[in-house]
């Protein structure tokens, strides 16, 4: 009987546990799933303590939406055209400090590649004849849907909060 009642007890601390960080988790990172396809919505579900520790680190709070309902919802700051929000998130990024706000659409679907190219500036420096080159240089990655995601959040992060 005593053991009934501790593995009971047990179980209870367990799930307050459990409720108590899905809490914080859901103050810095809302996944608004109401309509979002299924394969994206257990991604970022799964994610959501990962993006929670990065947010929560730069003062910032993520909100994410299905971009049609969003943007009929009222939600989105920015206009958005209908035909191109089929099968779209939206993402927000406001910083909790000042208020600023960002937004993007990304693609929902769990199965796409997405091709980033980065440009970028190099500099080398030649000693023996006193000068400085710059070569421009391109940065390629392929990124699957949660590191398009991951890789978006930093980006308006890093908008937000200069």
């Amino acid at each position: 009987m005593v053991s009934k009642v501790m593995a009971k007890l047990r179980q209870v601390r367990v799930e307050y546990r459990r409720n108590k960080e899905q809490k914080l988790l859901n103050n810095f990172v809302t996944i608004h799933g109401d309509r979002i396809n299924k394969p994206a919505y257990e991604e970022m579900k799964d994610a959501q303590k990962v993006m929670a520790n990065y947010v929560m680190k730069n003062g910032v709070g993520v909100d994410i939406y299905d971009a049609q309902e969003a943007v009929t919802s009222g939600y989105a700051v920015k206009p958005h055209k209908d035909e191109s929000l089929a099968g779209k998130l939206l993402v927000k990024v406001t910083n909790l400090l000042n208020g600023l706000e960002d937004e993007k659409l990304i693609s929902a679907d769990t199965k796409k590649i997405h091709r980033v190219e980065k440009t970028d500036y190099m500099l080398f420096d030649m000693p023996s004849e006193g000068l400085q080159y710059a070569r421009k240089t391109k940065k390629t990655n392929e990124d699957t849907f949660l590191r398009n995601l991951y890789r978006n959040i930093q980006e308006m992060t890093e908008k937000v909060t200069k």
